[in-house]
């Protein structure tokens, strides 16, 4: 009895340790299987190279249309488009060529090469949104007679806004429309008032005497489109 009881220990013991060895094993299995299914996304800090990039910088497609990847692979399925020349944000770059952008409330990853990053992108966002207008004849006027003819005395502009020296600017609707900035001699004006034609800017001052001082001259008159001032 004592040595069958014995026996029964030992097989009950190994089949103990058989079961706890195949629960183990099994657990690791599942759990490589588990890791190896995780998205590139959760895995990229980790596992595609250090980061180059710890800020946000300014992004812009210079170089035609970008296709953002729901992981960083040319397989990944395509998050979004981002049209040529626009602008986006570059949120981490990494070792391994893929960025982490941001577009339209959407995120993936695109070819770091295949974007302008920084001061790059910056100083090509701000040519998209200047145009050059051409060679202006620039002149000063206050609201005397003398300027402003049988409209003198006004103290609103064209647009219903009181004027400021060195800022406003009468210009031709259909040449410069009305509510824009542009740039002249390294200033900027905003075209809030009429009474000149074509290819002339005056410039709002207030007084005869400074307008006069002003005189007249030819400049580049360069639109700032999407400037906020």
């Amino acid at each position: 009895m004592f040595s069958n009881s014995n026996a029964r220990n030992t097989y009950t013991t190994m089949t103990q340790n058989f079961y706890l060895k195949g629960t183990i094993l099994f657990l690791a299995i599942l759990f490589c299987l588990m890791f190896s299914f995780l998205p590139v996304s959760a895995k990229e800090t980790n596992t595609s190279g250090s980061i180059k990039l710890s800020t946000t910088k300014t992004g812009f497609t210079s170089k035609g249309k970008l296709q953002l990847k729901k992981k960083a692979s040319k397989k990944g399925k395509t998050v979004i488009t981002i049209p040529k020349n626009k602008e986006c944000t570059v949120l981490k770059s990494y070792t391994n060529g893929w960025s982490l952008v941001k577009y339209s409330n959407k995120k993936g990853y695109a070819k770091t090469n295949k974007l302008s990053i920084g001061k790059e992108a910056e100083q090509l966002i701000q040519q998209m949104n200047q145009v050059c207008l051409g060679l202006f004849r620039i002149t000063a006027y206050c609201n005397c007679a003398k300027c402003c003819g049988r409209w003198a005395g006004s103290s609103l502009s064209f647009s219903h806004r009181l004027p400021q020296e060195g800022f406003t600017i009468s210009v031709d609707p259909s040449v410069i429309p009305l509510g824009s900035y542009v740039l002249i001699d390294g200033h900027i004006y905003y075209a809030e008032d009429t009474g000149v034609h074509g290819n002339s800017v005056d410039i709002f001052c207030s007084s005869h005497g400074s307008a006069l001082s002003r005189g007249m001259h030819y400049s580049n008159v360069i639109l700032l489109k999407n400037y906020r001032g």
